[in-house]
């Protein structure tokens, strides 16, 4: 992953060349040390926590559109109804 930041008025912007899937890791910890370039340099550093959200790249499909389901009226919890293709 590459990471650049853009200074834009003060602010900055941290982007990555990469696409980010949620099923293979939902969370990354970013360190982030800037430094000057004095002769004797000062630096900072902060950590940024980057929680991924889930987009929903693959919608599921099913063999039909409707599915029907008959119960009995006494089953107990848990019962399975119905199962889906």
């Amino acid at each position: 992953m590459t990471i650049r930041f853009i200074n834009i008025h003060c602010y900055y912007r941290v982007t990555s060349n990469v696409m980010f899937d949620r099923e293979s890791r939902d969370n990354y910890q970013l360190i982030i040390i800037c430094s000057d370039l004095g002769t004797r340099p000062l630096s900072s550093q902060s950590v940024i926590y980057v929680k991924i959200i889930d987009d929903n790249d693959v919608t599921p499909t099913f063999d039909r559109k409707l599915y029907h389901a008959s119960l009995a009226e006494n089953n107990h919890v848990g019962a399975d109804i119905l199962q889906v293709q």
